[in-house]
C-alpha cells in the first residue's frame, strides 16, 4: 500500500474526495478566477488524464478555464513559470505550488497589495514534533507541535508577467536565485498570513492533510 501510494504524483494524491491539484483550482474558482494554468511535465500530463478529467470537471462544474504549459523536459519552478507565462494574459497573476495549501484567505487580496511588486504569501511554520520544556533533569511538560516565531516563503505568490519573462531562468528555479535578487532591488514585498498553512513535503506531512480534509465536500 505505500509503495503504491509513493508512485502517484503529488497533484494526484486525494484528500478526501477531491485529488489535491482539483482542490486549489477549485478554491482560486470559488474566489473568482475565471483561468488557470496548469505547468505539468508530460508524465504528470499523462497521469492527470488517466486519474481525473480536471479540464472538463471544472470546465462544466466551475466554469473557469483550464490551460496546460506542457514541459518536454524538466525545467525547473523558474523555468516552467516562464513558459506558463505565454498564456497569460494580465501583467499582475496569482502562482502558487501545488503542494501549499493556505485556504484560509482571498488570493485576490495577494494581488492587491502587490501593486508594481512581486509579492510573497508568508507564514509561520509549525515545529514537526512536539516541544518539552524540562528544568534540570525533569520534564515539567510537553507541548504539542507549536508554532515557530518566524515567517517563511509559503508558496503562494502575486508575480509581474515582466518580470518573469525578464528575470527568470529558462532552466532551474526562481526561489534561490531570482527572489534573493529582487529582494536586495527592494523590489519583493511579503504579505503575512495568520491562517492555517500546509505543505505537504513528506508521507507525514500528506497523512496530516488527509486527516483535515477525510470527508470533506468543501
Amino acid at each position: 500500500m505505500l509503495k503504491a501510494e509513493a508512485q502517484i504524483p503529488k497533484p494526484l494524491l486525494s484528500l478526501g474526495d477531491e485529488t489535491l491539484v482539483e482542490k486549489q483550482v477549485g478554491w482560486l474558482a470559488d474566489h473568482g478566477f475565471k483561468r488557470v494554468i496548469l505547468a505539468l511535465s508530460k508524465n504528470l500530463l499523462g497521469y492527470l488524464i488517466l486519474k481525473t478529467d480536471v479540464y472538463k470537471k471544472f470546465k462544466n462544474e466551475k466554469t473557469i478555464e483550464i490551460l496546460m504549459s506542457i514541459e518536454d523536459t524538466k525545467l525547473g519552478t523558474g523555468g516552467a513559470l516562464k513558459k506558463a507565462c505565454r498564456f497569460v494574459k494580465s501583467e499582475t497573476f496569482y502562482a502558487c505550488n501545488v503542494d501549499d495549501l493556505a485556504f484560509e484567505f482571498n488570493p485576490n487580496d495577494l494581488i492587491s497589495s502587490a501593486k508594481d511588486m512581486t509579492t510573497v504569501l508568508l507564514a509561520k511554520p509549525t515545529l514537526p514534533y512536539g516541544k518539552v520544556k524540562t528544568r534540570n533533569v525533569y520534564i515539567e511538560r510537553f507541548e504539542e507541535k507549536p508554532k515557530l516565531d518566524f515567517y517563511v516563503n509559503a508558496g503562494h505568490y502575486a508575480m509581474k508577467k515582466s518580470i518573469v519573462l525578464t528575470q527568470f531562468p529558462d532552466t532551474g528555479g526562481f526561489e534561490k536565485s531570482v527572489l534573493p535578487k529582487l529582494a536586495k532591488q527592494s523590489a519583493l514585498k511579503g504579505f503575512k498570513y495568520h491562517g492555517k498553512w500546509i505543505t505537504i513535503d513528506t508521507f507525514n506531512d500528506y497523512i496530516h492533510a488527509l486527516g483535515l480534509f477525510e470527508g470533506s465536500h468543501d
